[in-house]
């Protein structure tokens, strides 16, 4: 839109629409924030040849935590039909990861010490002591098959099929050296 406060109060109507829409199906409201307001300048043409001013892009990012995954696909296709027009970056996460993470690492610490023995029996030695422990990190897979929809596809295409969210991979990685004895 041309005018600036139009362009923001139809945005502002989406995002009340949607933040509606949320309450409505239950999400708690302390699950539930804006991430950013974004107001841009659209010019005719490219960038290096602008021919003119078009108007004003405005744009809202919500974040939405949910632990109901049977809210999918109902909150997906309630949004997109109020006008929500970019969905991004649904993940799926664990409550526990923090305990699963530390799992994932002692049983790399296992691994490895096992590994050691192993390797220091073949040669003919023992382990001793840990000289050095470095924990090279943890990751998580998160099946995301919702990543950068469009309305226009989602909803005839996606929005009301079946979640299925997978299981979350946690790994962990340690580099210990050992003290090798005879």
């Amino acid at each position: 839109d041309e005018n600036l406060s139009l362009a923001k109060q139809a945005n502002d109507k989406i995002v009340t629409k949607a933040l509606d829409i949320v309450k409505e199906l239950g999400v708690s409201a302390n699950t539930v924030k804006t991430d950013h307001l974004n107001i841009e300048p659209i010019y005719k043409g490219n960038r290096s040849h602008a021919t003119g001013f078009e108007g004003y892009r405005v744009t809202s990012s919500i974040v939405i935590e949910s632990n109901d995954v049977s809210l999918v696909n109902q909150l997906l296709t309630s949004l997109l039909e109020a006008g929500v027009n970019r969905v991004t970056n649904i993940n799926y996460s664990s409550n526990d990861y923090r305990s699963h993470r530390d799992k994932a690492m002692l049983l790399a610490l296992d691994a490895a010490k096992e590994k050691a023995q192993a390797m220091a029996e073949h040669l003919g030695l023992r382990i001793g002591s840990p000289v050095s422990i470095n924990e090279g990190g943890t990751s998580n897979f998160r099946p995301s098959p919702l990543n950068s929809m469009q309305r226009e596809s989602a909803i005839g295409d996606w929005a009301n099929g079946p979640v299925a969210p997978g299981e979350l991979s946690i790994s962990a990685s340690v580099t210990v050296v050992f003290e090798l004895v005879e």
